[in-house]
């Protein structure tokens, strides 16, 4: 019952409110033309103030769970960085040579499938 008698009332206020515009329209279209610029520049004044005030510096707090991601990471990268190896680049180079020496080929996984070979698809019909 209480959504009924709610719906009600928003139907009235709707009502109301294009009555008032009809009636204003008729009246005073240039002044109704000047109200709706006011109400469209009173409305930006107060979501940039929102936006300044509230949103923003929310925003750029960074929250609990971004500290903790952050140093994680970092603690990921100190743990897994590059060492810098003593090998000299030389004997680096040896062993990639002999690695590539004797590293054989495989056998390809595709297989010939044999069939007839004598008949040929006439390719120039369509």
């Amino acid at each position: 019952m209480r959504n009924k008698g709610v719906t009600i009332f928003v139907y009235a206020l709707i009502f109301l409110a294009l009555f008032g515009l009809g009636y204003k329209l008729s009246a005073d279209p240039s002044g109704l033309v000047k109200n709706l610029l006011y109400a469209l520049l009173f409305g930006a004044l107060i979501s940039a103030a929102f936006y300044f005030l509230f949103y923003k510096k929310r925003q750029t707090a960074p929250s609990s769970d971004m500290k903790k991601y952050k140093q994680a990471v970092k603690q990921s990268q100190q743990k897994y960085k590059k060492q810098t190896p003593s090998v000299t680049n030389s004997a680096k180079a040896k062993k990639v040579s002999q690695i590539k020496k004797t590293h054989k080929k495989r056998p390809s996984h595709l297989r010939v499938i044999e069939g007839q070979k004598t008949e040929k698809k006439n390719r120039a019909l369509f």
